[in-house]
Order: structure tokens, then sequence, then C-alpha cells
């Protein structure tokens, strides 16, 4: 068997002394709510390697072992208690953010990320059909299926269509079709805003 290095003992010496500090760092646990801020028990005051073996360790408890998200916030953040709501120690959130932030974003269902029909998962469902930019959105979603039927249609299709609305068709010219499927796109989307 060959001899180790000096560099190879370095390098074995400090991964174990920082296998040490993340251990040491977990027992200190690192999201409880009693850190303030200014704690250097706290998370997000340790060193990125310290974080990094934190989420790692997430990781492997979360995903790995399957332990419950009451297991990580105890051992993380001292703390099981979720029941009433606020954001405790290590929350799921917490817990996402964390995961992703470090390389671990295999550890957060896709649930989270999206929602079943492949929109992202950004707001509330009632935000996106009610809120402020409801009607924006609708629009978009509205003038991107014109387009897509648009695109889809032949061009003997749009041109008919274009001519039985008694809209101007414009010509094809050097194989540009952009702006007769445009018209065409236009077209389907007044008729389909007449239609609501």
């Amino acid at each position: 068997m060959p001899r180790k290095t000096a560099e190879q003992k370095k390098q074995e010496q400090e991964a174990a002394a920082l296998a040490q500090r993340i251990e040491e760092a977990i027992a200190d646990l690192p999201f409880s709510p009693e850190h303030d801020a200014t704690d250097p028990r706290a998370f997000g005051n340790l060193p990125e390697p310290v974080q990094a073996g934190i989420a790692e360790s997430i990781f492997r408890d979360f995903r790995l072992l399957g332990k419950s998200g009451a297991d990580c916030r105890k051992k993380y953040g001292g703390t099981d208690d979720a029941t009433d709501g606020t954001e405790v120690g290590l929350s799921g959130k917490r817990r996402r953010i964390v995961l992703r932030a470090f390389g671990f974003g295999a550890g957060v269902a896709r649930s989270y990320d999206a929602y079943a029909d492949g929109q992202p998962r950004i707001g509330s469902a009632h935000a996106r059909t009610h809120g402020a930019l409801a009607q924006q959105r609708a629009a978009d979603a509205a003038a991107a299926q014109a387009q897509a039927q648009a695109d889809a249609a032949s061009l003997p299709e749009c041109r008919k269509a274009l001519r039985d609305a008694g809209e101007p068709v414009p010509s094809v010219r050097k194989g540009d079709e952009k702006p007769l499927r445009a018209a065409y796109a236009a077209l389907l989307l007044s008729r389909s805003a007449q239609v609501a």
C-alpha cells in the first residue's frame, strides 16, 4: 500500500476538522428561534463550508433517511412546534430554501416548484385567478393560445379565415409567413374576446 503524501494527510485532516465543525454546529441548533441575527451559532453567520455541510446533513436526514419535517425541526432548531402556523426554526419553507441554495434541490418535492399542469408555483391560485395581474395573465395566455393555433394552421386556412372576416390578407414574401400568421392570430384573439 503506497504511503500518503503530506498533501493527502493535510486534506484528510482538513476534512476531519470540517466534519467536526459541522457536527458542533448542528449540536448548537443553527436554526433555533432563540438565536438572534448576530449570534455566531445562527445558520446565516456560519462559514459557507459549514452551511453546505449542514445542508447536506438536512438532505440526508430528510430525503435519504426519511425523517419527518418535525424531526428535522427538532434536530436543527431545537423545537418541533410549528402547529400555530408561524415559521419556527427549520420550517419547510426554510428547509427548501437551504436545500436549493446548496445544490440539493432534488430534495425538494416537485409540487413545490410547479403545479400539476406545469405552471410555476408562484403565489396562490386565488391570486393568479383574481389578483392584480390576473387579467394580464389571462390575456397573455389567450394570446399564446391564438399564436399556437395560428402556427399550427395551414396558409390556405389562414387566408380563408381572414378573407371571410373581411380583414386584409398579408402576402407571404420570400417565404416569410410571420405577417400572415400574426394577422390570423390577431383574428383568433379578437374572436375569443368576443365570445368571452
